[in-house]
């Protein structure tokens, strides 16, 4: 572990020194990826050598259309800003020897200088974020013409852990794996799920797991590299252009993603689980809280500009409270519209109103929109299709809705802060 802490600082890899903005809230048991039709299925992880090897799966819709492949080789781009890798065939067999966790590589076949050899050493160094979560160090031998590896765990407990890595990646993936889905829906849907089932790892700063995707996609906490290391991993597995960006005084690390072909700001971290207020920011916006700025790449060799943020299409999210996510729209809640419930179309990006009831937190049904009523002290309602709004409940101070078939269970806080729960039927 020790020869791990000392790699993490001195060869290229993304995690910044300094201390890590620790900020989270209470998770919104409301919070929904909602569907209109039953989920897609999607193929199972082939694994390429062995079974604890990292996926490139072809993931296809219900229609058989190929969303994507995913290449597993990709090196990602500010490791080619800072030194080229000449020689891809031996990577990909270097990549290969982690993935399958073999002790050594014998690379004596290959022609390859030590400066060529270095850079192929530090791209596989730059993977230890996310699917290289368990190498604890890499050893060239030039003169030996070998390549030694040191792992953090037994062969038996990597094949176990990658398996379970594997399954989580291929669920969370699942959600917005559809081939009518745009670039924006893919993007919220894996967004919401890394701030929603994410707590952050108050402890020592987290530790080291806390870093990588491992920790946030398999145990759900990390601390702010963590969240953005595994919003990069999963956008990748869609084809998604996503950098990790750190601020220029070190204390934090969040993302940019392109989005049809415009660049915004994403920091699932400062997320507040229940809105999405941190999504599709602009350079302006992402200033109020780093007005120092932020750079791509590491500090220890070379910070390179991230690209422009200047596209203002999703500002509106700004005042997003509870939301939902469909097959067709975004529903939320704008707080700037003294909490209307609105929604976002996906397919020609219009907003409508769907009422302008002071609204807190809903949730959608079979029987319409329930939702608790803030001018009624968050009594529950009901909103049908037909627009007929009706109470359900006469207790105050609902807090969360859940619903499953006709009934429907709530929340809410009586005296001294305590909590009671109700349901009613839906007829």
């Amino acid at each position: 572990m020790k020869r791990k802490v000392v790699i993490y600082i001195l060869i290229l890899i993304l995690l910044a020194e300094g201390a890590v903005f620790a900020y989270v809230k209470l998770k919104s048991s409301n919070r929904q990826v909602h569907t209109d039709s039953t989920t897609n299925t999607t193929e199972e992880i082939q694994n390429t050598v062995l079974e604890i090897s990292t996926p490139t799966p072809e993931i296809k819709g219900t229609s058989e259309k190929e969303v994507f492949m995913y290449d597993k080789y990709t090196i990602y781009p500010e490791v080619l800003r800072h030194k080229q890798v000449k020689n891809k065939e031996l990577y990909n067999e270097l990549y290969d020897s982690i993935d399958q966790a073999v002790e050594s590589f014998d690379f004596s076949s290959y022609d390859v200088s030590e400066n060529d050899l270095e850079a192929i050493i530090l791209a596989l160094w730059n993977k230890c974020n996310y699917e290289f979560w368990y190498i604890d160090n890499i050893i060239p031998e030039f003169i030996e013409k070998n390549v030694v590896f040191k792992y953090e765990y037994t062969y038996d407990e990597i094949i176990s852990k990658k398996e379970i890595f594997n399954d989580k990646i291929q669920e969370i993936i699942s959600l917005a794996n559809k081939p009518e889905y745009t670039e924006l829906q893919k993007t919220l849907i894996v967004y919401s799920y890394i701030a929603n089932n994410t707590l952050y790892d108050y402890s020592e700063n987290g530790g080291l797991e806390s870093y990588d995707a491992y920790s946030v996609i398999t145990n759900n906490s990390g601390i702010c590299y963590g969240y953005s290391n595994a919003l990069r991993y999963l956008l990748g597995f869609l084809d998604i252009e996503c950098e990790a960006v750190i601020s220029n005084n070190l204390a934090h690390q969040w993302n940019i993603v392109n989005i049809d072909g415009s660049y915004y700001h994403l920091d699932a971290t400062f997320e507040n689980n229940y809105g999405l207020e941190y999504f599709g920011m602009t350079d302006e916006r992402r200033l109020y809280d780093y007005p120092d700025g932020w750079f791509c790449g590491n500090q220890n060799y070379e910070k390179f500009e991230t690209p422009k943020c200047d596209n203002t299409r999703y500002d509106f999210l700004s005042s997003c409270g509870d939301y939902i996510i469909s097959d067709s729209y975004l529903m939320y809640i704008d707080y700037s519209v003294e909490n209307s419930l609105r929604k976002f179309d996906f397919s020609d990006n219009n907003i409508t109103d769907v009422f302008g009831i002071n609204t807190s937190i809903f949730i959608l049904s079979d029987a319409g929109i329930l939702f608790s009523n803030i001018n009624d002290s968050n009594r529950l309602y009901l909103c049908k299709e037909d627009g007929t709004i009706t109470k359900l409940a006469d207790d105050e101070w609902i807090y969360e809705i859940s619903v499953n078939g006709k009934s429907v269970n709530y929340k809410y806080f009586i005296n001294d802060g305590d909590t009671a729960e109700g349901i009613v039927q839906l007829s």
